[in-house]
């Protein structure tokens, strides 16, 4: 056993040792591209293709039944010359400031609430959101009622109760713009819970 032992330590030392087989990591290849070119098409078309189509629009007079014509920057030279694009600019940095102030807190808030309690969690979280499940035209049809200048709108109608007069809650520059913030915010509040 003694003399065994340095002629196999001998041989092995004698043969060389053979590289390990790296196994080649799988690449996705043609393949996989073909099979997904589809959906990147279709992904395409209607992502890209209503940019695209909307750049060209941009620098033509578009007639819908006929033959659209070429008018360069004329379009944009009539946008920043309108009268009503300091109020139009102004109405979208107050409607993104009040979005962005009620609109982060509020989910943040009602994700806390869900979170902390410890029965029917789920029936808060499917609550919540149930508003992102309402198609749009329901929701405008919904709020309108909300939103109703006389005293039969819902929520003129619960501050009747407490003595308050009907709001022109759309109808007054001064309530107008919170009042879309609260639908919007309550459309999209439940993705963000």
């Amino acid at each position: 056993d003694l003399d065994e032992r340095p002629r196999t330590a001998a041989r092995t030392a004698a043969t060389p040792a053979r590289p390990a087989r790296r196994r080649r990591p799988w690449r996705p290849g043609l393949t996989a591209l073909l099979i997904a070119a589809p959906a990147i098409l279709v992904y395409a078309y209607f992502s890209w293709g209503p940019i695209l189509s909307s750049l060209v629009m941009s620098v033509q007079r578009v007639v819908l039944t006929g033959q659209s014509d070429f008018v360069g920057w004329d379009n944009f030279a009539y946008v920043l010359s309108d009268p009503g694009l300091p109020q139009a600019t102004a109405n979208t940095v107050l409607y993104t400031v009040l979005a962005i102030v009620f609109g982060f807190p509020v989910p943040l808030a009602l994700a806390v609430f869900i979170s902390e309690m410890r029965s029917r969690a789920w029936y808060f979280s499917a609550l919540a959101y149930l508003p992102v499940m309402v198609p749009p035209v329901v929701a405008i049809l919904l709020w309108k009622f909300f939103y109703a200048p006389d005293a039969d709108g819902l929520f003129n109608t619960v501050l009747g109760w407490v003595g308050i007069g009907p709001l022109p809650w759309l109808n007054s520059p001064a309530s107008a713009m919170p009042s879309i913030v609260l639908e919007t915010t309550w459309a999209g509040a439940g993705t963000a819970v």
